[in-house]
């Protein structure tokens, strides 16, 4: 964890550059997606094949505010929600919602005429709710720290594509059975720390500037 937290501080402080926007701007931006997953699969338990279907869909709004001509401090918020199913003779759901706070800073880089380098360390702080119809209800508690690299692109002095590829993170996750377990509350704690490139660290977005 320390070791992560100087590489961000590092990352940070090596970038210094003129950037699209001025001291007291405003930075209006966020993500909005869905992914939807399907497949066939062998359920061992008795040889069955099933159909898996898995859902998810985040919106997540954030505001900015230019401290220089190219560095943002902002603030967010993010909705995450998933739900997975399972179809053949034991069928099976599961659901999870989550609802994050999400302070940033954000760098920008002109690689050319409108087009940018970010970098962005944000923090997460989030609460939600895990449950499977049939067996438990699990509370979620989570934290983590990110450093994303991305593109930006400015169609205009107001409007700019955005797009993150890639995450070097750490996070902590607690879990809670809260039902489904009788007179035991068992609680679950994971910690993972690393860099993805997997679709998941990939948004696209768009930002507005004032």
């Amino acid at each position: 964890m320390r070791n992560l937290l100087i590489l961000i501080i590092v990352l940070a402080n090596a970038i210094n550059v003129t950037a699209q926007g001025q001291k007291g701007m405003i930075e209006l931006g966020g993500q909005l997606s869905y992914t939807l997953s399907e497949y066939e699969d062998i359920y061992y338990y008795n040889l069955e094949t099933y159909d898996y279907k898995s859902q998810r869909f985040v919106i997540s709004p954030k505001i900015g505010w230019f401290v220089s001509s190219s560095s943002v401090l902002g603030f967010g918020i993010e909705f995450e929600y998933i739900k997975n199913e399972r179809s053949n003779s034991i069928p099976d759901e599961s659901k999870k919602h989550l609802f994050s706070f999400n302070p940033y800073f954000r760098n920008y880089q002109k690689i050319i005429d409108k087009l940018f380098f970010t970098t962005t360390i944000d923090l997460a702080l989030g609460f939600g709710q895990e449950s499977n119809e049939d067996y438990y209800t699990t509370d979620i508690f989570t934290y983590s720290i990110n450093a994303r690299p991305g593109i930006s692109y400015f169609l205009s002095d107001k409007w700019a594509l955005k797009t993150n590829f890639g995450s070097l993170f750490y996070q902590r996750t607690n879990k809670k059975i809260t039902e489904g377990v009788e007179g035991k509350q068992p609680e679950l704690k994971d910690s993972d720390f690393g860099f993805s490139f997997s679709m998941n660290s990939f948004s696209l977005g768009v930002g507005y500037y004032f």
